[in-house]
């Protein structure tokens, strides 16, 4: 897991679709959340490694994906 800026997400996006396209590249995932409060999310996460992966509301996190990689390609970025 790693935090980046806005501007870089469409860089990211377009690098993983053309990984998947490849053989080696295949495995690879790519999940995108939008993080609201960068301090507050971190001293969540810190204490509970899986807190990205909650399901439950949170006002740090927008716990549903603007982005999830899989094996087709996606249009909608």
């Amino acid at each position: 897991m790693r935090l980046e800026y806005k501007d870089d997400i469409y860089k990211l996006i377009s690098k993983n679709k053309l990984e998947l396209k490849s053989n080696i590249g295949k495995a690879n995932k790519l999940i995108i959340y939008e993080v609201y409060n960068k301090s507050e999310f971190m001293d969540k996460q810190f204490r509970n490694p899986a807190y990205y992966t909650t399901e439950e509301a949170s006002k740090f996190l927008n716990t549903d994906p603007l982005y999830v990689s899989s094996d087709e390609v996606e249009d909608g970025f």
